[in-house]
């Protein structure tokens, strides 16, 4: 019989709030980068010829509807003469979110229920060996015997006794 931890974790939780905190940005650097696009005014915003009131005002034209702070940040790239980077930045924007969001899963599997005291001790020696972006799973599976299995990402540390008798019978045979 298996038993499985199914509790939102702090990981899960920081998670989302991440994911909610940076979509809208991305999706209002998207559309305006769009609108951008569509309208074919970056040359004419990176053009240094073309006045500063004439290009916030085409950023606020082209920007109508968005959040104060994304204008705020376009502002800042045309200032810069760097509107023409708004695909790289969306793009490693995405990139960033993602690999944020992508926390790797501890599962650590047991032969018997680990008491608080056990899984603190467990957490602690797994975040110094893989860093702190894990979720903890845990898992009883009385098949290993004794001792853990701890598997994060393609990582594995099997120290049950079902995997230490089989290495002993295989020596032996």
């Amino acid at each position: 019989m298996r038993e499985v931890s199914k509790k939102a974790s702090p990981v899960d939780y920081a998670q989302a709030i991440l994911q909610l905190a940076a979509e809208p940005w991305l999706d209002n650097l998207k559309l305006f980068a769009q609108r951008a696009h569509q309208q074919e005014v970056l040359r004419l915003l990176n053009d240094p010829l073309v006045e500063p009131e004439e290009k916030q005002r085409v950023v606020r034209e082209l920007g109508n509807g968005l959040p104060t702070k994304v204008l705020n940040f376009l502002f800042v790239l045309v200032a810069n003469s760097q509107i023409d980077i708004l695909d790289y930045v969306i793009a490693e924007y995405e990139h960033r979110i993602s690999a944020k969001t992508v926390v790797k899963t501890a599962t650590i599997k047991s032969a018997i229920p680990l008491s608080a005291e056990e899984r603190e001790g467990v957490c602690q020696f797994v975040i110094q060996r893989f860093g702190n972006d894990l979720d903890f799973q845990y898992v009883v599976d009385p098949a290993i015997l004794g001792g853990l299995v701890i598997r994060v990402g393609d990582q594995v540390i099997d120290g049950s006794i079902a995997t230490k008798l089989a290495l002993l019978k295989e020596r032996l045979s």
